[in-house]
């Protein structure tokens, strides 16, 4: 499959995706679900485990990541918004694809995951 290819799976499977990942403790409003509290870290780190399970559930990326743990979190700015940046660590793909990083913000949506960490 070629990189545009996946690329818009990739991120067609982040938007749907995170609506419903993470309904409990949130409600919706068309397609767009609030919490009404921000999560902490520990909070983030599983939603972005969630979703590292889902993306590897969906085929969006390879079985090796399934029993990879969470490597490091942190909370960055971009823009004018905070986000936690949760890193997971794969040895075992080529260099560029080693680390997947989800961003997950302040109040538990998931905004993006990448391999880049922008």
């Amino acid at each position: 499959m070629n990189k545009l290819l996946k690329s818009t799976l990739f991120t067609s499977l982040l938007v749907l995706g995170s609506t419903t990942l993470y309904a409990a403790g949130t409600h919706s409003h068309g397609g767009v679900t609030h919490t009404h509290e921000k999560i902490n870290e520990g909070k983030a780190i599983k939603i972005a485990i969630s979703m590292k399970n889902g993306l590897v559930k969906n085929g969006t990326i390879n079985k090796s990541w399934e029993p990879i743990k969470y490597s490091k979190v942190e909370k960055k700015m971009f823009g004018k918004e905070e986000e936690y940046v949760v890193s997971f660590n794969n040895p075992e793909l080529k260099k560029e694809q080693q680390t997947l990083y989800i961003f997950v913000d302040l109040y538990g949506d998931v905004k993006a995951a990448n391999y880049t960490g922008k």
